[in-house]
């Protein structure tokens, strides 16, 4: 078993945490903090490279598959455009950590020409389609058109919170683990990039901010930005990857 001298940066400390890490990278791994008292941030390191092991075991929340609220209430509301919601669904997909950054998250840059959300980032999906069995289906089917991704070679976690958009989109996110070795490709026009950023450098508070808070049916939405790429993260995508950095106790709720 390799040991690694490596270090966590921690937001509320405001500095380095110095950790030994026990291990090889994409396996298990076991972290000791080098000083009194940085247990707890050694703690956190160990998540953004053992989060979905920890997703597996339950000690992680996500809501069941089988939980996928409707969407009626939707169209009761004066702030969607007119017309039915169009039912959506993303795969948020977890990639082993390839370095000491720990697991990555999969993310596509989709085409400039695009018709709608054209040159943002987004997690591999899209609308449901007539002969999807179910959300879940729309997600992997998406998946494996966008970036070649086989469905037997992912294990399905849950899912976040639906998010609802003013372009009339009820996104299901559901969040998924790589079983086997994988490389994303782009195997359709409507993906100009991909991207997988590590865990730890979607934790970095000097990334991440807050442009605006937007009130909608009694309820604020903080709109979150992540300076990855240019573009930046932002919108429903960035709204569910910082919601899953909450759920893991990455970082702090807002």
């Amino acid at each position: 078993m390799s040991r690694l001298a490596t270090s966590w940066h921690s937001g509320r400390l405001g500095r380095e945490v110095s950790v030994l890490r026990w291990g090889d990278v994409g396996a298990p791994v076991l972290f000791f903090p080098t000083a009194a008292g940085d247990a707890e941030e050694c703690e956190r390191f160990l998540l953004v490279d053992a989060l979905t092991e920890l997703m597996a075991a339950q000690r992680v929340k996500l809501y069941s598959v089988d939980s996928v609220p409707g969407i009626a209430w939707l169209k009761e509301d004066s702030s969607v455009r007119t017309g039915a919601p169009v039912q959506a669904a993303v795969l948020a997909l977890i990639m082993p950590a390839i370095d000491a950054h720990g697991e990555r998250l999969l993310l596509i840059e989709r085409a400039r020409g695009l018709t709608t959300h054209a040159g943002q980032l987004a997690f591999p999906g899209g609308k449901r389609e007539p002969g999807d069995r179910d959300l879940l289906d729309t997600a992997l089917r998406e998946s494996k058109e966008e970036v070649g991704l086989d469905r037997r070679s992912v294990q399905i976690l849950g899912r976040l919170e639906p998010v609802p958009t003013p372009t009339r989109f009820f996104i299901v996110p559901f969040v998924g683990r790589l079983l086997d070795p994988w490389v994303p490709e782009r195997c359709s026009g409507e993906v100009a990039n991909i991207l997988t950023p590590s865990l730890s450098e979607l934790c970095d508070p000097s990334l991440h901010s807050v442009s605006d808070v937007r009130r909608w049916r009694g309820r604020d939405y903080h709109l979150h930005e992540f300076a990855i790429h240019d573009p930046p993260l932002w919108g429903a995508t960035a709204r569910m990857t910082y919601e899953l950095l909450t759920r893991a106790s990455l970082v702090e709720a807002i």
